[in-house]
């Protein structure tokens, strides 16, 4: 008998039939159906279902996320790039000597020494104050100079076969904006325009004045020495241009807008000289190109291919009979009307012209070649055949304006910089 008492009026256990039909337990298709519609729904068409996945796919982006979303989907060309500036990439020079050695300038106050191999850093060029807008190597390589917003020049020496080391030698001060700077082809003399419509000459590596010039009324926004090196050509936004000797702050020959057949609205914005040293091209902010016998001083021509009211943003000869061309020279004109515009000077005739999709910035040619390299607001970089107009290729991978180029010698590698703080090297072949 167990010791556990018994639960009074415990119910009887009942022994569950195994062949028991539970099939009125469950519901019939019918029977949803009829529930399912008792509650006041309607089941939804196939009309319905894709509203719902459309109202899913018109998500609005910001306008910042849509960017990001742009640049990541962007295609890229570029084989190496450099990364440091984070602000804008304004100026780009490659050493005339050791192939894979590059500078840079830009809006971070700095300029860069760097390697197109591998991106690598091999010098950082502080003590500007405010932004690098121009960046040389002189002839031989043994100089690096840097142009800033900050009115000051500074200098580095080459210390190391390979460039390996670059040793901080001079800061120039002017005093106002640098607006570019220009190194003679056969000697360390080094030449800036300023906003203060002054040039500047020093011999270096002393760092001594060797020549103000003063005749511009205006900031000097372009100039350089002539292939030889015996004088110097600049232009000014008073819409002058002035030759100057090296030796002597007199001009030699000075055009200005007071003369009719000279005149260019808004002031210079662009200069080339051939390859002979004997004859300028300038462009203006509206679009007007002139054509100056540097020997004699007298205008020679006017160029009309360009929009009016589009400011001409680069000029370049082709090298020295790399286009069969008489002794006046090919050259290429760009502007913000994307077009580019090739002439040959001999008859001043337009040879061929060829478009972007946006705003041209910069032109370079390649080294002894008949080819030439374009950078655009459309953010591609385009290489094109002078003789035909024929489009080599296009480069992509800047995500926004590309501001400055430079062709490596052996035309193999283009190096591009932007408005998106990047440096980046394509292929050339």
């Amino acid at each position: 008998m167990s010791d556990q008492p018994q639960q009074p009026n415990a119910p009887a256990a009942q022994e569950q039939d195994p062949n028991a039909n539970y099939e009125e337990e469950y519901l019939t298709q019918d029977d949803m159906l009829e529930e399912h519609q008792d509650e006041g729904d309607e089941p939804m068409d196939d009309e319905e279902e894709d509203d719902a996945g459309r109202e899913d796919d018109d998500v609005e982006l910001t306008e910042e996320q849509q960017q990001t979303l742009d640049e990541l989907n962007a295609p890229d060309d570029s084989i190496q790039g450099f990364f440091s500036h984070h602000e804008p990439v304004y100026a780009i020079s490659l050493h005339p000597t050791i192939p894979h050695l590059a500078a840079t300038g830009g809006g971070d106050d700095n300029g860069y020494v760097w390697r197109l191999d591998n991106g690598e850093e091999v010098a950082k060029l502080t003590g500007h104050t405010d932004s690098v807008t121009s960046v040389r190597f002189s002839a031989d390589g043994e100089y690096v100079a840097t142009g800033a917003m900050d009115g000051n020049v500074r200098v580095w020496k080459k210390a190391g076969k390979e460039g390996e080391n670059w040793e901080f030698l001079t800061a120039l001060e002017v005093g106002d904006e640098i607006t570019w700077i220009d190194w003679h082809p056969k000697g360390p003399v080094l030449l800036a325009g300023s906003a203060d419509s002054t040039v500047w000459m020093w011999q270096l590596p002393s760092g001594n004045t060797m020549q103000v010039f003063s005749g511009h009324t205006d900031a000097v926004t372009c100039g350089r020495f002539t292939p030889d090196g015996k004088a110097l050509v600049t232009c000014s936004a008073d819409s002058s241009l002035i030759l100057w000797s090296p030796r002597d702050s007199t001009p030699i020959h000075k055009l200005t807008g007071s003369d009719a057949r000279f005149e260019l609205d808004g002031g210079i914005t662009a200069l080339a000289v051939n390859p002979a040293g004997t004859v300028a091209v300038v462009g203006g902010a509206a679009g007007g190109l002139r054509v100056v016998n540097l020997q004699s001083g007298d205008v020679i021509g006017a160029l009309d291919g360009h929009k009016e009211g589009e400011s001409v943003e680069a000029v370049a000869f082709a090298p020295e009979g790399a286009l069969g061309q008489g002794p006046a020279g090919v050259v290429a004109t760009a502007a913000t009307d994307g077009k580019v515009c090739v002439w040959d000077l001999t008859t001043m005739r337009l040879r061929n012209t060829v478009e972007h999709e946006d705003a041209v910035t910069t032109l370079r040619f390649h080294h002894a070649s008949p080819l030439f390299t374009t950078g655009s607001a459309d953010r591609t970089l385009k290489t094109w055949d002078a003789r035909t107009g024929t489009l080599l290729r296009t480069l992509r991978g800047h995500s926004d304006t590309v501001l400055d180029l430079a062709v490596t010698a052996d035309g193999k590698r283009i190096v591009g910089g932007g408005d998106d703080g990047v440096a980046l090297v394509f292929s050339a072949e």
